[in-house]
């Protein structure tokens, strides 16, 4: 059944953690969902933002818009929530307040939503339990990842390993050349745009190079 000849809206809704994720990369599966269930979204939106926060424009207008009995499609829970429970609980009230149904496309349960299959409200119960044990599952996996990077990067400054972004060699050379010309460090720092610590740098390789 389509929502296009019935009241029910159907939304679509993409989110990546960083920039450097590209969230349309889920854009295909999701139309080819709504193909495969003959309908077409109201609304399809992406956001590149955290799953740890819960101001997320993009998703905040899906549920400013939808009415009861609605959905909004996510390629996957965690692409909805990796908040900590309680900032959950917050998002998961606005929702069921909307009356509004999740549909997710790796879990099969839900896709009936789209077509109304809900008569007794059981499915909708047992849903919704499984929905919050996905969000409480992809919190935790959350949190083992920051743990195991805190723990690699713990690991690897007690092994004297340097943590931290690759120096800039094109700037280095140039504080370099303008210590060479004999270039106060304040006008150093004005003219190539760094800090003191950058300056001690190149002062000590320069210093290096001539002993």
């Amino acid at each position: 059944m389509s929502n296009m000849n019935k009241s029910r809206m159907i939304y679509g809704y993409m989110r990546a953690s960083t920039k450097e994720q590209d969230s349309l990369r889920s854009e295909q599966d999701l139309l080819a969902f709504a193909k495969q269930n003959n309908f077409r979204y109201a609304m399809l939106l992406n956001e590149n933002i955290s799953g740890a926060t819960i101001d997320r424009p993009e998703l905040n207008k899906i549920i400013q818009y939808a009415e009861s009995g609605d959905c909004i499609v996510i390629e996957k829970l965690d692409r909805l929530s990796r908040l900590p429970y309680e900032l959950w609980k917050v998002l998961r009230n606005r929702i069921e307040q909307k009356g509004v149904y999740i549909v997710v496309l790796d879990q099969p349960m839900t896709h009936g939503f789209i077509h109304g299959d809900d008569q007794t409200g059981m499915m909708k119960v047992l849903t919704d339990f499984m929905i919050s044990l996905a969000a409480q599952m992809a919190r935790d996996d959350y949190e083992t990842r920051r743990y195991r990077v805190a723990q690699g990067l713990a690991k690897a400054k007690a092994q004297g390993v340097r943590i931290g972004r690759k120096p800039n060699i094109k700037k280095l050379e140039y504080v370099k050349k303008l210590l060479l010309q004999n270039y106060t460090w304040a006008e150093i720092r004005k003219e190539a745009r760094c800090g003191q610590d950058m300056i001690r740098k190149a002062r000590a390789e320069l210093n290096n190079n001539q002993g």
